[in-house]
């Protein structure tokens, strides 16, 4: 029995000894802010971190939200001739800035040219990028006499 109570009252009283460790390391100390304990100075601290990065982020995504996808418009008045042209000469493209971008045909860039061989409406599927990899898509109508 004495040998019983000697382990389980040491183990207690080292069980006592820990816990009033980890009371003085986790609730013992204080910063400069006031934050007492470990890991209220700890989460402070990350809270703060965490504010300023979610902010820059917001910002940064407010102003990059704002600029807008590349337009595709036809640049012609009017119908075309029966012919061959080049498809920078007929459609154009502008990112957000008002910069002319080529224009993607497929898998062809600015410089394709396009055959129109009878009178119609022909429908062109176009995209463009700009130099931040904003992707636009258009169905331009091209009417041909």
């Amino acid at each position: 029995m004495e040998q019983i109570i000697k382990t389980y009252g040491k183990l207690l009283l080292d069980g006592i000894v820990l816990c009033s460790l980890w009371m003085l390391i986790f609730w013992g100390i204080t910063d400069q802010e006031g934050n007492r304990g470990i890991l209220n100075i700890i989460g402070a601290r990350l809270q703060l971190e965490r504010e300023d990065t979610l902010w820059e982020d917001f910002k940064i995504y407010g102003i990059e939200s704002e600029k807008e996808a590349p337009r595709i418009y036809y640049v012609g008045d009017g119908a075309l001739a029966v012919g061959t042209y080049r498809i920078s000469d007929v459609i154009k493209a502008e990112d957000w800035k008002k910069k002319e971008i080529p224009v993607i045909w497929g898998d062809r860039k600015d410089s394709t040219e396009i055959h129109f061989p009878t009178p119609g409406i022909y429908t062109l599927e176009l995209s463009a990028v700009d130099e931040e990899n904003r992707r636009s898509t258009s169905k331009i109508r091209v009417p041909v006499n």
